[in-house]
């Protein structure tokens, strides 16, 4: 809520989880989330790097893949 916003509409400290399903699949957002930082290449992450400067994803590689499973699931939905 404090970073992507209640509604998922993105805030000042990072952007917009909304319509992610055209950027993902459920095994690829999973592990976005176990390792945000292996995605560092991507243009699209150029971008979020220079509108949010000084903010990191945190990794969640601490959760069980069956949790990031669940929450890729339920963003892939918003």
């Amino acid at each position: 809520i404090t970073c992507h916003g209640g509604d998922l509409n993105g805030t000042q400290m990072a952007p917009a989880l909304v319509n992610i399903k055209q950027h993902w699949t459920r095994d690829g957002l999973i592990n976005y989330l176990r390792n945000p930082s292996s995605y560092s290449g991507d243009a699209r992450f150029d971008e979020y790097r220079a509108k949010y400067k000084n903010i990191m994803m945190p990794s969640y590689g601490n959760l069980d893949v069956k949790d990031l499973g669940k929450i890729s699931e339920y963003l892939l939905t918003r």
